[in-house]
C-alpha cells in the first residue's frame, strides 16, 4: 500500500487502502492522549502479548495488563483506578468488550471505552487490533 500525503485544512489526509481517506493525525493524536492518561495512572487492558508490545513500540510506557491476567490483576491492584479497555475490533472483540465492560463495572471498577470508540474506525484502514494499528502508525 502506497500512503501519499494530501494537503486538507490544518493538517495532512492520507490516501491508502482502497482508496479511503483517513486522518492519520487523528490516530497519532489519540494515542499521545493515551500516552497522558497513562502516565496519570489509567490502566490498559488488551488481548495479548503483541498487542502490549505494540503500545510499548508506541511509547505507551505504563501498566498493560493482558485479558488472562484480568482477575489477579485488576481486581487486586487495581479496583480504584480506570481501567480502558483496548480489545481487538472485530466481532469477536465486540462481544469480548461488552462481557467485560458488564464484569467489571459490576465490581464497581470505571472503565473506560473512549479510546475503543476512537480507535475502532481504523477498521477503515484495515486495522482490527491494536498490534496492526501499532505496526500501521510504525510505517507511517
Amino acid at each position: 500500500m502506497v500512503i501519499e500525503p494530501l494537503k486538507y485544512g490544518v493538517g495532512f489526509l492520507f490516501i491508502g487502502y482502497m482508496g479511503r481517506y483517513e486522518k492519520v493525525e487523528e490516530l497519532i493524536g489519540l494515542v499521545e492522549k493515551l500516552r497522558i492518561d497513562v502516565d496519570e495512572g489509567a490502566v490498559i487492558l488488551v488481548e495479548g502479548e503483541r498487542d502490549r508490545h505494540a503500545l510499548t513500540m508506541l511509547g505507551v510506557a505504563g501498566k498493560v495488563i493482558l485479558l488472562r491476567e484480568l482477575r489477579r490483576t485488576i481486581f487486586t491492584q487495581h479496583i480504584n483506578k480506570r481501567v480502558i479497555l483496548l480489545l481487538d475490533f472485530d466481532r469477536e472483540g465486540e462481544k469480548m468488550t461488552k462481557h467485560i465492560v458488564r464484569e467489571l463495572t459490576s465490581q464497581g471498577i470505571n472503565v473506560d471505552l473512549f479510546y475503543y470508540r476512537k480507535l475502532s474506525a481504523a477498521r477503515r484502514l484495515g486495522i482490527n487490533t491494536i498490534e496492526e494499528l501499532g505496526r500501521y502508525l510504525r510505517k507511517v
